[in-house]
């Protein structure tokens, strides 16, 4: 086994090969790190002010996911339906993360941020 596909421990860098994949160590062994763009970083998705977008789509096989507010504001988020900054499942303030385990839920989520920027999304199926 070389370093590349070794298991990694919680707070340490997750590095990540050329196809997008690495295995990750935090309470599930042999889980697949999938970056949901091809380009081996998390996903870019651009959220203009008060235009609600799908961050994540459906995937029945996500075993988790994290959310990155790199936007100047704070970005609402909506499991399963259409995200507003009244109606919202989670709240995610600038500068900071959300991650959570999918053993219930697999579908779409939804984001809606107050100021223009980008939300880093990134999925272990």
């Amino acid at each position: 086994m070389n370093a590349r596909d070794q298991y990694m421990t919680v707070g340490q860098p997750v590095p990540v090969r050329p196809d997008g994949d690495t295995k990750v160590a935090q309470n599930q062994p042999g889980a697949r790190l999938r970056n949901v763009s091809r380009t081996g970083g998390p996903v870019k998705v651009l959220l203009p002010a008060g235009d609600t977008k799908l961050a994540l789509g459906d995937n029945p096989q996500r075993r988790r996911a994290i959310f990155w507010n790199s936007t100047p504001g704070i970005v609402y988020l909506a499991f399963g339906s259409r995200a507003t900054t009244t109606e919202y499942s989670v709240e995610v303030a600038s500068g900071q993360g959300y991650e959570f385990y999918c053993d219930d839920f697999s579908g779409e989520v939804y984001a809606v941020a107050v100021s223009s920027g980008t939300l880093r999304v990134t999925e272990f199926v």
